[in-house]
């Protein structure tokens, strides 16, 4: 038996089928009679709730770093735990600037590994230090970003912050007799004697280097004292 159109397959079929049966048979009928040059969107139009297509979703990619900073307001940083101590350390110095090994000694970290540099590299990309010549200095962006300079510190308050930075046995020894003979020059050897720590072990050697690091000290070719920095506001 032959049929005229589409139309008359879906008369015959309401006849026995469901009406819902028949409307989807309509539909499936007027979809696949349709040109293939018919526009999408009248073909998606034809199709059954169910077989409709949905607008494809965008995959998003994990957030590079350089797309996280292009979202960033102009001038902000983003500071981690060692950016912030090098700020806190520049902020307690009332000249807001000093040696790399002495801002490394105050923030708590060694100024040979790679967190103290990447810490350096992300404030000066922060436009919150600058670094010339070995020296750590805030910029006026920094400067704004601490806060107002502390008072001068004391010749006291100054050694006795060195002494908690320094912390360990032999170099706050040998500190402690360089600061109570100041300005004078000690030889090595007296040096030892006085604060007990053998001057022909590796002990004496490393607490001298970790002292001339940090600034504490001038070595000399006939010996050792202690920095004119420690005391700013003259002796003890």
């Amino acid at each position: 038996m032959a049929f005229a159109s589409v139309r008359d397959v879906v008369d015959r079929a309401a006849a026995v089928w469901s009406q819902p049966a028949a409307n989807a048979l309509l539909r499936k009928g007027s979809v696949e009679s349709m040109p293939a040059s018919a526009p999408t969107r009248e073909r998606a139009a034809a199709l059954p709730p169910g077989r409709r297509s949905r607008p494809a979703t965008p995959r998003v990619g994990p957030v590079t770093g350089r797309q996280r900073a292009a979202e960033r307001p102009t001038g902000s940083v983003e500071l981690g735990a060692a950016p912030r101590a090098v700020l806190e350390a520049l902020g307690s110095l009332p000249e807001r600037r000093a040696s790399r090994n002495a801002v490394a000694a105050l923030a708590g970290y060694s100024a040979r590994k790679s967190t103290w540099r990447n810490a350096l590299s992300a404030l000066r990309v922060g436009g919150l230090i600058e670094t010339p010549d070995g020296i750590v200095a805030l910029t006026p962006a920094g400067q704004k970003f601490v806060g107002p300079p502390p008072a001068p510190k004391t010749t006291a308050e100054t050694i006795a912050m060195w002494r908690s930075k320094v912390r360990d046995a032999a170099p706050v020894a040998l500190l402690d007799v360089l600061v109570a003979v100041h300005p004078r020059t000690l030889s090595r050897e007296e040096l030892g004697t006085r604060a007990r720590v053998d001057h022909t072990k590796s002990t004496m050697r490393n607490a001298l280097s970790r002292l001339r690091v940090q600034g504490l000290i001038e070595e000399e070719s006939d010996g050792v004292k202690a920095s004119d920095a420690l005391f700013p506001t003259g002796p003890i």
